[in-house]
């Protein structure tokens, strides 16, 4: 393994074999660009969003393309650099997701927390390049705190049973 490997090569690179030609994972490399797609469709236009979900949509919509493509990049060569940029963006998008909740459920100003946001991921640089092993946690507790903000904000209260 060259010192430019990625971490995950001491523990096996998620379940596909690494081939030695071309693409050091394919089906892994190639099944990313879902995420491309996926961002795309989201900044198409479609109606007229209130302007915190245009931006919203196209923080969301961009950060999906950059998962796909830094995903792609990671699979298809397996080095240390390409494995922090597809965690450092899947890290970014869980940010995204906990933002959008929280200006969504009115916790907070949209610019107070795009900044919050931006500082955020900007500190991620360091925390996932220093413990690349972290990633795991980090994107696990942004996107668990996002969906639940989510959630919260859009269930309706369960009526009492009254007999």
């Amino acid at each position: 393994m060259s010192s430019d490997g990625a971490v995950c090569l001491a523990t096996r690179c998620f379940c596909e074999a690494v081939h030695t030609t071309g693409l050091a994972q394919p089906v892994n490399a190639w099944s990313s660009l879902a995420f491309v797609v996926a961002g795309v469709a989201v900044l198409l236009p479609t109606g007229e969003p209130a302007h915190r979900e245009r931006v919203l949509r196209l923080l969301l919509g961009s950060a999906l393309v950059a998962v796909g493509g830094a995903s792609f990049a990671f699979h298809a060569t397996l080095t240390r650099l390409t494995e922090f940029l597809d965690t450092w963006t899947m890290a970014a998008l869980a940010t995204v997701v906990l933002g959008g909740a929280v200006v969504r459920r009115g916790l907070g100003r949209a610019r107070v927390v795009v900044l919050l946001g931006l500082a955020l991921v900007a500190m991620l640089v360091r925390v996932l390049w220093t413990w690349p092993e972290t990633r795991r946690v980090v994107f696990g507790v942004l996107l668990a705190v996002g969906t639940a903000i989510e959630i919260g904000r859009t269930r309706t209260p369960v009526a009492a049973f009254q007999p």
